[in-house]
């Protein structure tokens, strides 16, 4: 695409780069940002998973709810259902295609369904690399500029 947009810290709900995401769906991961609510057990797939309902605790959010599929034996996230501020499904992420990097797992394949305006978006990753000397200062968008 070729630029550089920044992301205000006020507006993490509108759509990211054109996609179905939003910058706020690559937060998922920091667990003190919710609210919990254990919602039993179902198999998916074969696995048993333990759904849970997450409440953002961010005022500012898009969504009200969300409902996570987790693996039973991996902990691993594998769906999640996006609910609007009125209450009703938005969008479906699955997730797929584990790596190991570390002792962590990396989903590489992500798909975000929109179910009200029925588009789709996936989102692959080749590989992840970790700890390759970057700072803070390279995120300056003069210097994201100049690498384009």
């Amino acid at each position: 695409m070729k630029r550089v947009k920044r992301i205000s810290s006020a507006n993490k709900s509108g759509p990211f780069v054109g996609s179905e995401f939003a910058f706020e769906d690559f937060t998922l991961t920091e667990l003190n940002k919710f609210t919990y609510a254990y919602v039993g057990e179902e198999e998916v797939d074969g696995m048993m998973m333990d759904v849970v309902d997450r409440f953002p605790r961010y005022e500012k959010s898009g969504y009200t709810k969300q409902k996570a599929w987790i693996d039973q034996d991996a902990y691993q996230v594998r769906k999640i259902e996006f609910y609007d501020r009125r209450g009703g499904l938005l969008k479906t992420l699955t997730l797929s295609d584990y790596r190991e990097y570390d002792g962590v797992w990396r989903a590489h394949k992500l798909v975000m369904i929109n179910h009200k305006t029925n588009k789709e978006t996936d989102l692959i990753y080749s590989e992840f690399e970790f700890k390759t000397g970057l700072d803070a200062g390279d995120f300056v968008k003069g210097v994201l500029l100049r690498i384009r």
